[in-house]
C-alpha cells in the first residue's frame, strides 16, 4: 500500500514538472491591453498628470516615503517650473492607514470648508499659521488626501494653488 502512495505522489510531481517549462518568445499584450501603473496609494504622484502640472506651472514631483512614527504619510514634492517663484510649491500627501484626525493629532471639524469639483475640502490651520493652508479631504475613515502650500509673501494667497489643484488631484482619485 505504501508503494503504491509512493508512486502516485511521485507521478503527481511528475505531471507538476512537465507543466513548468520556459518558453522562448516574447510576450504580446492583447488588443487595448495597457500597462499596469501604481495607484496614489503607492505614489501620490500620480494624482497630478503632466498636462495639470503644467496648468499649475509645477515641476514634476518628488516622492517622499512615509514616517509612520511621526504620523506622516507618504507625498509627493511639487515645486514651481520657474525657480524664480519660491511661493508656487504644492505637498500632496495620502494615506489610507490613519483619520485626518490621526494625522493631525486632533479630532477638530476644519476651520473652513470648500466645495471643489463636487467635494468637500477642508481648511485646517496648522502650526504655521494663516502662511499654511492644508486642503484635506477624507476618502474613508481611515484615508484622506491632503494638500499643503506656504506663502509667506501674502497669507491671503496661501490656499490659491491648493484650490486649484483639489479638483485635478479629485479627478484622478480611484
Amino acid at each position: 500500500m505504501r508503494g503504491r502512495a509512493c508512486t502516485a505522489l511521485l507521478a503527481g510531481l511528475l505531471l507538476l514538472a512537465s507543466c513548468a517549462r520556459v518558453e522562448p518568445g516574447a510576450a504580446v499584450f492583447p488588443p487595448g491591453a495597457q500597462p499596469v501603473t501604481k495607484g496614489p496609494f503607492e505614489d501620490p504622484c500620480v494624482l497630478l498628470s503632466e498636462e495639470q502640472l503644467a496648468e499649475l506651472g509645477l515641476a514634476a514631483g518628488e516622492f517622499t516615503e512615509a514616517n509612520p512614527k511621526q504620523r506622516v504619510p507618504q507625498g509627493c514634492d511639487f515645486r514651481s517650473a520657474d525657480p524664480d517663484l519660491n511661493d508656487n510649491t504644492l505637498t500632496l500627501v495620502i494615506s489610507d492607514e490613519m483619520s485626518i484626525a490621526e494625522y493631525r493629532g486632533i479630532d477638530t471639524p476644519p476651520d473652513e470648508e470648500f466645495e471643489l469639483a463636487g467635494r468637500t475640502w477642508g481648511r485646517y490651520v496648522g502650526v504655521f499659521g494663516e502662511e499654511a493652508c492644508h486642503l484635506m479631504l477624507p476618502l474613508g475613515e481611515s484615508s484622506f488626501v491632503a494638500l499643503l502650500s506656504l506663502n509667506l509673501t501674502d497669507k491671503a494667497k496661501a490656499c490659491d494653488l491648493p484650490k486649484v489643484a483639489a479638483p485635478m488631484v479629485g479627478e484622478n482619485l480611484p
